[in-house]
């Protein structure tokens, strides 16, 4: 399902020194037969001069080793996808030929006249054609005759090649009937599919096909050949696998952006970069880099499968530089992994304009060479003194490994790239998802403090209530909703009013009780919705969500009274929470918040210069300003608890009152 790179040259090398080995071995048994043959006296039944027992079981081991090398050596067919993929009984193996381009046209009729022309090679599993500008490759192969007719699917397993073509033998020659690759739409193929796939049906009669390829570099792999069964299989697990991939990744990716919005560290940005950039390099690999719809759009496909790798290494140091901390533990290590992501992306942008300037032995070995420097600078890091980055070398593990895989792969040494895909996806996600839990477990500290920061930065530290700016935010945000939605609001004001002549008499641990004790009494008269908070140092205000009613905000005064009534009682000071409360009530003329604020603040005022009621609404008339006699003070104070403590007693309220 992804493109296999060039193998080693020297495995074909290899090949032919093996034989040529196995040749000479074979030579030496059969001199040694001669030998035995003349010199009957070293045989088995003589007992003068015995023969050699271990020359004879290496001689022996030698011939079925040159036995078996043979039967690997000998032709193929078609590779499979599954191993338990059924396939169609072939009258001739897969061979091969190489022919000059410009000899296509003449061929077919040449072919026809003169079968025996061309000099076929057998297609073996270390077979590499030799395809380049100028030269084609043409693979014939024979189906056998079927009692009915069958469909089957060939396809080649590359997903960059520039045209491969599919010929069926007639009696007039060549026929071409499908067609696929880069100089091809894709929606002009026989089968809209990622990789070039044709269609071949069989039938009572042998049937010869020929695979025409035209490409400037090797192809290594072998053809496939599958039923409609298996091709449809393929196709729902990799649109599984996509749909998994795209589901993990963004769902990590989302976690990346919600961690960098609490805990505002740029490390879940740099995180967030990686896994996108994985994210286009495994759509790449998979065949979903084109756009399909423009006859080269396999270019864009090919010159992006590199180019998106390159990006992931290239955002992959830059996320380990930021994240293990490397400019404050070491400068070199630093400037070393900066170096290496800034020449990953050049590469990766030059790779993108020149798609065969770099040869891709030369890229394997630039992508080994970045695993191995974040490898070792990770080791390095942590061995300075970083013990938190071994948890980020435990997350890069498995990435390490899934690139591993790929340059296995791309070298020759594995063979199956479905499953070798599906195990890096998984072990990249493995990885990334371990990355992501270091980091927050290791930013922890940083997101209690940043969270602590915004807490006192927002609340009064002596009374926990609401700082003065948030308050004056909030009301015109209240107002806005109250006229929008047609609902009443109100806002209460308050005004301690011996506050600093008692704050001047008290002890420091005793103002500071004394104000956390307000500031519970306003919390636990504000709902959940409303908002409590502290102007200065002598005034407070509660912003009330509506729809509220005058008799509402009324009550709501009473219980603040009420409750400093007892807070004094507490503290043993009868007077300690002498307050003057003014009520604004929103109606359906739209005011602003700064008149709101002063008409408050105006009543207060006029209450300040002596008042019986100290409860008012802004838009009643005020109480005639004068002073009140202490004892007439008192007795309405004892009145106002005693009304209260017997409407407590009552036992409807009791039973709301006490759960």
């Amino acid at each position: 399902m992804c493109s296999v790179l060039a193998r080693r040259p020297h495995q074909m090398r290899a090949n032919v020194t093996h034989q040529g080995r196995t040749k000479h071995k074979m030579r030496d048994i059969a001199q040694a037969n001669d030998s035995l043959a003349r010199n009957p006296a070293c045989s088995i039944q003589s007992r003068k001069v015995p023969c050699d027992f271990s020359s004879h079981m290496r001689h022996l081991v030698t011939f079925l080793f040159f036995l078996l090398s043979a039967g690997t050596a000998q032709p193929q067919g078609f590779d499979r996808t599954y191993n338990k993929s059924i396939q169609p009984s072939l009258s001739q193996p897969l061979l091969w030929v190489s022919a000059p381009s410009v000899a296509a046209p003449s061929l077919p009729k040449a072919f026809a006249t003169n079968p025996d022309a061309w000099a076929f090679a057998p297609y073996t599993a270390s077979t590499a054609l030799p395809t380049s500008v100028g030269r084609d490759v043409w693979v014939r192969f024979t189906l056998a005759a079927s009692p009915t007719a069958q469909s089957w699917i060939v396809r080649i397993p590359r997903l960059t090649i520039q045209k491969v073509s599919l010929y069926n033998l007639e009696a007039n020659g060549f026929e071409p009937v499908q067609s696929a690759g880069a100089l091809i739409a894709h929606n002009a193929w026989n089968r809209a599919t990622r990789t070039p796939s044709f269609e071949v049906v069989t039938s009572n009669i042998e049937k010869t096909y020929f695979l025409r390829f035209e490409h400037h570099s090797p192809v290594t792999e072998r053809p496939e050949l599958m039923s409609q069964t298996d091709f449809a299989d393929g196709a729902g697990r990799i649109g599984t696998l996509l749909g998994l991939m795209l589901g993990m990744f963004g769902m990590l990716m989302m976690a990346c952006a919600a961690a960098f919005a609490v805990a505002r560290n740029t490390v879940f940005i740099s995180l967030a970069a990686f896994v996108t950039a994985i994210l286009l390099h495994y759509l790449v690999q998979m065949g979903f880099g084109g756009w399909r719809i423009w006859p080269n759009s396999v270019y864009l496909n090919q010159a992006m499968r590199w180019t998106a790798p390159l990006m992931a290494m290239a955002a992959c140091c830059w996320f380990f530089a930021h994240a293990t901390h490397a400019k404050d533990i070491s400068k070199s290590v630093y400037r070393l992994l900066s170096l290496v992501a800034l020449v990953s992306l050049g590469l990766g942008l030059f790779r993108l304009i020149g798609i065969d300037q770099m040869p891709r032995n030369f890229l394997n070995g630039w992508a080994a060479f970045v695993l191995l420097i974040i490898v070792s600078s990770l080791l390095w890091l942590s061995l300075r003194g970083m013990r938190g980055n071994f948890w980020l070398l435990a997350g890069l593990l498995p990435i390490a490994a899934a690139a591993a895989s790929r340059l296995a792969y791309s070298f020759g040494w594995l063979a199956h790239i479905e499953f070798a895909l599906v195990a890096s996806v998984f072990l990249t996600q493995i990885g990334l998802g371990w990355l992501f839990v270091a980091l927050v477990w290791r930013s922890r500290a940083a997101l209690l403090s940043s969270e602590l920061a915004a807490a006192l930065n927002n609340s009064d530290a002596a009374t926990g209530l609401i700082r003065e700016r948030v308050a004056l935010t909030r009301l015109p945000q209240m107002l806005r909703r109250a006229t929008q939605l047609k609902s009443g609001c109100g806002v209460i004001m308050l005004r301690w009013h011996n506050y600093a002549q008692l704050m001047s008499t008290l002890s420091a641990e005793k103002q500071n009780a004394m104000l956390k004790q307000l500031g519970l009494v306003l919390h636990r008269v504000a709902r959940d919705i409303d908002t409590a908070a502290r102007m200065g140092d002598n005034q407070f205000m509660i912003l009330v969500e509506g729809p509220i009613s005058r008799s509402t905000l009324t009550s709501l005064s009473t219980q603040i009274l009420t409750a400093c009534i007892r807070s004094s009682d507490k503290f043993r000071l009868p007077n300690a929470f002498n307050f003057h409360i003014a009520i604004w009530q929103a109606t359906l003329v739209p005011v602003s918040a700064d008149e709101v604020t002063e008409a408050l603040k105006t009543r207060l005022n006029q209450m300040s210069f002596g008042t019986k009621r100290p409860v008012q609404f802004v838009d009643a008339a005020s109480s005639d300003v004068s002073a009140e006699p202490h004892q007439e003070f008192t007795q309405r104070r004892d009145d106002l608890v005693a009304k209260i403590d017997a409407i407590e007693a009552l036992p409807s309220v009791r039973a709301v009152l006490t759960p």
